[in-house]
């Protein structure tokens, strides 16, 4: 029994013109990207790129060299590294805002938003969906179709062994409909049509194949687990072994086994399996990045998500918070994504808690050592977003600082070698933030 996992894309039209982010994805750091180049400049810094970007409409992401004033900008988006070339000083921007909501970015495309969604089966990906005010991708026209084939040319193969992506449609008994129950006016079947007959009931999916690419019947994906829990797969962490927390090593035949033993534990929070040998390792960590880890072919990591928690959260049973790692952002950015999920900014409520998200960024293989959490000055007390009294503090040598009092947000640091509370006074610095949900 192998478990289905496609891209998941996400589309929201909006008319309203707003404020454009560039946000930076770190997992790749020190890749070139060589295609897709609509300009090259050398000179001026990261801000001159990102702004010669915005009033590009073509423009969609950014790459910027500091040791080079290298400004490079693309008319695509990139998912992960593959096809990049390793060089190092490389930082990719994706263009977000604007018209498009936060997180989304306008392609000019149809009047297409788009959101990359992670890989997830249908069902977790059409929650996802709606949680952000969205839905999956309506493939529209030849121009959709073509942006996305050349996004999903450049991801690595989904677990089904193909590239593929859960797009909006089904089959109804009789006819291929939208969310909307209206007819689609676009499709793009493998021999010009498909239908399945009275007594099917299918969803579609754009795959790869040996002719390209074509639609196919979808079926949502198995469900492991009792909670409906999901297993997403980070291609990023593909032929690393990573050295963590774990809890259990094992043989097994099938990933599926590896995948349910970790399933019924609550304090599995991922594994990595290694088709080859049949090795299993169940762990009690997260990882983001792999710089704790070392080259080992085949292994592939997988994190569970959803069950108790909304889908491509984390649980950390032991605190009874879901988590998932937004990025690194500011605190505006980072408390809209976190809105945008119906979650907020982490709160850290335990020293285990406190150990634990310092575990993660620790690993981290960022120059950035710190995260944004939950907690702000009301000028007489240091309160939740719920205005209760923290009940938990780590703050470091002489803090807090609060020689202005207003609004201020916290920041978990490291210093010394240690991870400690500061207050955050420039809230428009990048650093890492997780959303948290308490359950």
């Amino acid at each position: 029994m192998h478990k289905i996992l496609n891209f998941l894309i996400i589309v929201l039209l909006k008319s309203t013109k707003g404020a454009e982010y560039m946000e930076a994805n770190m997992k790749l750091d020190n890749f070139r990207f060589d295609v897709n180049v609509i300009q090259t400049r050398h000179k001026g810094d990261v801000t001159d790129c990102a702004v010669k970007c915005t009033s590009r409409l073509d423009c969609l992401s950014i790459q910027y060299r500091d040791s080079t004033q290298t400004c490079r900008m693309f008319d695509t988006i990139f998912l992960t590294s593959d096809g990049a070339s390793y060089e190092n000083g490389w930082r990719y921007y994706l263009k977000t805002g604007g018209i498009c909501p936060p997180h989304f970015t306008f392609t000019a495309i149809d009047g297409l938003c788009f959101h990359d969604g992670g890989e997830l089966r249908r069902d977790a990906g059409v929650k996802y969906c709606a949680k952000v005010g969205s839905s999956l991708i309506l493939v529209s026209s030849a121009n959709i179709e073509f942006f996305l084939e050349s996004i999903l040319d450049r991801v690595t193969p989904s677990y089904s062994g193909a590239k593929s992506a859960y797009i909006q449609g089904q089959w109804n008994s009789t006819h291929w409909l939208d969310d909307d129950g209206q007819e689609l006016q676009y499709t793009n079947w493998e021999g010009g049509t498909n239908n399945p007959g009275p007594s099917r009931i299918y969803n579609i999916k754009i795959k790869q194949s040996s002719g390209g690419y074509y639609w196919k019947e979808a079926t949502s994906g198995n469900d492991y687990g009792s909670k409906s829990e999901t297993f997403v797969v980070n291609a990023d962490f593909d032929d690393f072994a990573l050295n963590g927390e774990t809890l259990e090593t094992f043989q097994s035949s099938w990933d599926s086994e590896c995948v349910l033993r970790c399933s019924v534990r609550d304090e599995c929070l991922s594994l990595q399996y290694n088709s080859p040998t049949g090795e299993c390792r169940l762990l009690h960590d997260v990882y983001v990045t792999r710089s704790f880890g070392v080259e080992d072919k085949k292994w592939r990591y997988f994190q569970k998500t959803g069950g108790v928690c909304p889908p491509q959260f984390t649980l950390y049973a032991e605190e009874h918070t879901c988590f998932h790692y937004a990025g690194l952002l500011s605190v505006p950015m980072g408390t809209d994504y976190c809105r945008n999920l119906n979650a907020s900014l982490i709160p850290i409520q335990s020293e285990r808690m406190q150990g634990f998200l310092a575990s993660i960024v620790g690993k981290m293989d960022s120059d950035v050592k710190s995260a944004y959490i939950q907690g702000t000055f009301n000028t007489t007390h240091w309160v939740l977003d719920n205005q209760q009294l923290l009940p938990f503090t780590h703050w470091g040598p002489g803090e807090p600082r609060l020689q202005n009092p207003g609004f201020v947000n916290i920041k978990v640091n490291k210093v010394s070698g240690n991870y400690y509370w500061q207050t955050a006074r420039g809230l428009r610095s990048l650093r890492h933030v997780f959303c948290g949900i308490i359950v």
